[in-house]
């Protein structure tokens, strides 16, 4: 009996090892993927700080013209020349908007579309769902809406608008 007792021994020891190496194992897989996270972690808030970076390195030069220009009361006689400002800004932002593939939503003579125009409001003397105007652009990046354009709405004339 002894001779079983002696295997079973060893082969508890054995076991003893083998469990061992599945948990040193184990602990090395778990701190490596804490370590991942962790880096992980930190390279998306790197990428976080190097777009703001970079947006405002484009932003930037916008706001300095919004404050030179908003910061003159344009009297008569360079009304001309602060306008001319105010186009420079808005160019300005247009070729930003361009250059990162932002498009305007299209509400010029377009029929309405629920999935890029907000109707905020109507308007009965406008062709029914047709986008009477524009309160609000909408835009797309790189095809995805961004934001919807905010727009009226043609409607119908109802006979209870007739008499009103």
């Amino acid at each position: 009996m002894s001779h079983k007792k002696e295997e079973l021994e060893d082969r508890i020891s054995e076991l003893e090892e083998e469990v061992k190496v599945y948990v040193a194992g184990w602990q090395r897989a778990k701190a490596d993927y804490q370590n991942l996270k962790r880096e992980s972690e930190l390279r998306e808030q790197q990428l976080v700080e190097t777009t703001k970076r970079q947006l405002l390195r484009q932003l930037l030069p916008i706001y300095d013209l919004l404050k030179r220009v908003t910061g003159e009361t344009p009297d008569a006689a360079h009304l001309d020349s602060w306008v001319s400002g105010i186009k420079q800004i808005v160019g300005a932002w247009q070729n930003l908007l361009t250059s990162w593939k932002v498009d305007p939503v299209v509400t010029e003579d377009a029929s309405f579309d629920p999935m890029v125009h907000e109707a905020v409001s109507e308007d009965k003397t406008a062709p029914e769902g047709v986008v009477a105007s524009e309160l609000e652009g909408g835009y797309t990046l790189n095809g995805e809406l961004i934001r919807p354009a905010r727009v009226v709405v043609g409607a119908k004339q109802t006979e209870e608008n007739d008499v009103n």
